[in-house]
């Protein structure tokens, strides 16, 4: 069965992606490959590690970034199991574009979904995210990209 692979973060318009994926993925009778790319927590400035406080604060927030990941993964694919789509999720780490882009290379899904904004957009700009532009510039496949609902 051909896969759609349907790209998502932690913002609400995420919702709006995963609805979208799932009324494609009904018509082409097509299985959704949800990816969310996990991100890094960033390096300790130099000079903390020296001192054990700072480095149990640095083991803390990533820890807190990956229950926010898990969250994350867990709020999404309650939102897919309610549409009835057959669907399996991955969480690759690192940068976000060039993860689904190398998701892309090795699970050849058919199509991408993404959001036009995610994390960092802000709703009075209305241009495209990074992530959608460096997406769909380099992808092998078609992308359907969702875009912001007006207020």
């Amino acid at each position: 069965m051909d896969e759609i692979l349907v790209a998502v973060d932690g913002s609400d318009h995420s919702f709006k992606v995963i609805d979208v994926a799932s009324d494609v993925a009904k018509r082409l009778a097509a299985e959704i490959l949800l990816v969310y790319v996990v991100r890094e927590p960033v390096e300790e400035p130099i000079g903390l590690k020296e001192y054990e406080k700072a480095e149990q604060y640095y083991d803390a927030y990533a820890d807190y970034l990956q229950t926010l990941d898990q969250q994350a993964v867990s709020k999404f694919s309650e939102a897919l199991k309610k549409t009835g789509v057959q669907f399996r999720a991955i969480t690759p780490t690192g940068n976000p574009a060039a993860e689904i882009l190398n998701v892309v290379e090795s699970e050849k899904p058919k199509m991408i979904i993404l959001g036009v904004k995610g994390l960092h957009g802000l709703a009075r700009f209305r241009s495209m995210g990074s992530v959608a532009r460096n997406v769909i510039e380099n992808s092998p496949v078609p992308v359907l990209s969702v875009p912001l609902t007006p207020k």
